[in-house]
Parts: C-alpha cells; structure tokens; sequence
C-alpha cells in the first residue's frame, strides 16, 4: 500500500486496533466469573464446602482444571462479535471502493495446506521444547502452567478447543481485523510485526509469545 493511499493514524483507528482483543477478553470474563459463580453455589449448597478459604481454592483449581473449557466458551461467545466486526468492515471497504474480492484457489491447494500445517507443528513444538532447555525458570512458569492445563484435557477437548475454535478465534482477531486495520495505516510489513507482536503477547508467556 502507497503512503499517499494510507488512511490516517487516529484515536478511533487505534482503538479499533484494541477492542477486538478486549471483546474477547471482556467476554473471557464474565463466562469465567458466570461459571466460578455457578460452581461456588453448587458446592456450597450441596455442602461439599463449608468456608471461605476452602472455596476460594477450590474455585482456584477448578477453574485451572476447566481452563480449555473456558477458552472453547469464550470463543463461541466471542466468535458471532468477531464475524460481526469483519463484515462491517467488508461494507465499509465496499461503500468506499477499496475492498478486494481474492479468486478462489483450486480445492487441491487448499488441501496442501493439511501437510503443511503438520510439519509447522511438529517443528514448532520442536523449537518450543528447545526453548525450554534455555530459557530462564521465570519465562517458563507460565508456560508449564498452560501446557499442563492443555495437556491435562481430554484430546478430544484438545482437538476442539486448541485445533479448532481458538484459531478461528485468533485468526479473526489478529488476521481478520488488526492486520487488515493496521495494513491500512501503516503498510504490510508493519502491520505483519505489529500484528504477530501483539499476537505473541496476547498468549500471555514467553515462550509461546
């Protein structure tokens, strides 16, 4: 993109930047605080629990348990907002000229992607587990935290929520709208390292970020 076809930097074109990320975060929220409420009541009421200290740690560790349940939820209910925004900014792009529709491939590349997206696996989780071996004990405390919580769950669990609702999830916020939203500002390469930035802090741990 030319800089004389760049849109200008504004508040509101940073802020929409932001809150798809804060959407997802906002909405992570409340099903986590619904589902600690929901659980506090049943354990109280059925007596399993019967002071404040022992429920404030038994929410902690149930909520540790479910954490690849509350990420599938978070992306369900974030999802329909995600795919709202991206279309908005489809008819945005139409009312003004600038939107480009792609022709679609043959189905056999679509295909190849199968193969490819199982050797950046295999390699990437290679390359974690080097990054493990090297990495200072405070880079890695979250991480073994979130590959437990991962790995703890049932691999069809695994499958759902980590192969497919959370990439669709990311995809949309860090592809779908904040690259394209920051393409139109600052040009393609800035936009892929402030995209893939913010997507690696959005993880939350340094080594997967």
């Amino acid at each position: 993109m030319r800089d004389s076809k760049r849109e200008k930097i504004t508040i509101g074109k940073i802020w929409g930047i932001i809150y798809p990320m804060l959407v997802y975060l906002g909405i992570s929220f409340v099903i986590q605080l619904a589902m600690m409420i929901l659980i506090g009541v049943f354990a109280v009421v059925s007596g399993e629990i019967t002071n404040q200290g022992a429920l404030t740690q038994y929410l902690i560790d149930v909520t540790y348990e479910q954490v690849l349940l509350l990420t599938l939820l978070s992306g369900l209910g974030t999802t329909p907002f995600l795919i709202y925004f991206y279309r908005r900014d489809i008819r945005k792009e139409k009312l003004e000229n600038k939107y480009v529709q792609y022709k679609p491939e043959n189905i056999g590349k679509y295909l190849l992607i199968i193969p490819f997206g199982i050797f950046n696996m295999l390699w990437a989780n290679l390359f974690v587990s080097l990054l493990t071996l090297i990495m200072p004990d405070f880079m890695l405390e979250s991480y073994v935290s979130t590959e437990t919580a991962i790995y703890g769950s049932s691999f069809a669990m695994q499958l759902l929520t980590a192969g497919i609702v959370a990439p669709i999830v990311e995809e949309l916020i860090f592809r779908g709208l904040v690259y394209k939203r920051l393409k139109k500002m600052t040009g393609l390469i800035v936009a892929a390292v402030l995209s893939a930035l913010l997507f690696g802090i959005f993880h939350g741990n340094w080594v997967q970020a």
